[in-house]
């Protein structure tokens, strides 16, 4: 809990968990400094230009954004913290570091199989290498449908959905972990940020022959009162035109958006797919194609441009 008297923030960290702290100490009246360490905002989630988009709001809302230095060292200081980078100093009252994540399992050595860092594997039905021993949340693998591999990033929701999966299984069910596309959103000041999958650069850093592409357009028909641009990405893999990833940033609430593609990755749909997929049209709501109806159609025309040469 923060005192009245802790008015300087610094929080530490890159993901979004971290930008949705500063919106909140940012709310409550604090004075806060962002330290990215050396990444544009949120660069693991979004494209470059959804980094720039989200300085914007930051700093327009007067909190100060650190994106050239490097975080080397935390001091109290007696009266406060200073945070120490390889750029210079900073007097904060608090500081809140994006710590990451590291599995405690050291009594389950030799037990079940795990990797050097102490992640335990777990198969489709969240059973470890002894098939009577299951494991759920943030000490177990994942399965990442982007790219088919088992990773380690803990999720809440993965958990819970863990939790009721080894439920059914243990009472003698064959359910199956359908994955996960390691979905996120967060508000930034009245702006909807959404992101899944992989990045243009991480499908590149993944080994995928990736291509990506970027509109913005209207959530619903010009003819109503008001409107609002969505502001979108969508990334795929040339050849088998499979979706890998996308984006999404707008005033409009298009964090449900994200649940749409989500489908798309975990069924290895294509693009073409997503294209001409039904969706409702309702002008208080949307346009005859829903916006995310036009990025992959906008995807389509870039590939079949690239085919037709």
């Amino acid at each position: 809990m923060l005192s009245v008297i802790d008015q300087q923030i610094a929080v530490i960290g890159n993901d979004p968990l971290s930008l949705g702290l500063v919106d909140a100490y940012r709310q409550r009246g604090k004075e806060v400094t962002l330290f990215t360490n050396g990444e544009p905002i949120l660069y693991h989630n979004f494209e470059e230009e959804y980094s720039k988009r989200a300085l914007d709001i930051l700093t327009a809302d007067n909190i100060k954004v650190v994106t050239n230095e490097h975080v080397t060292e935390l001091d109290d200081n007696g009266i406060g913290i200073t945070v120490a980078t390889d750029g210079g100093s900073y007097s904060v009252s608090r500081a809140i570091v994006a710590a990451g994540q590291k599995p405690d399992t050291s009594i389950f050595e030799g037990v079940v199989e795990m990797d050097e860092n102490g992640v335990i594997a777990v198969n489709e039905f969240i059973q470890t290498s002894d098939p009577d021993i299951y494991a759920v949340g943030g000490s177990t693998t994942i399965h990442y449908n982007p790219t088919g591999k088992d990773i380690y990033k803990p999720q809440p929701t993965e958990a819970v959905c863990q939790a009721v999966i080894v439920a059914q299984n243990i009472n003698g069910g064959q359910v199956k972990d359908s994955g996960t596309q390691l979905s996120m959103s967060l508000n930034l000041d009245g702006t909807y940020m959404a992101s899944l999958g992989l990045t243009y650069e991480r499908a590149k850093a993944a080994g995928f022959d990736a291509d990506v592409v970027t509109i913005e357009d209207n959530y619903r028909p010009e003819f109503m009162p008001t409107t609002t641009p969505v502001f979108m990405t969508l990334v795929w893999e040339k050849g088998t035109r499979r979706i890998l990833g996308a984006q999404f940033m707008s005033k409009h609430d298009v964090s449900q958006s994200a649940n749409l593609v989500s489908v798309c990755i975990q069924n290895r749909n294509s693009i073409d797919f997503l294209a001409y997929v039904d969706t409702l049209f309702q002008p208080n709501f949307d346009r005859p194609f829903n916006y995310v109806n036009l990025l992959a159609q906008a995807a389509v025309a870039k590939e079949d441009k690239k085919v037709s040469k």
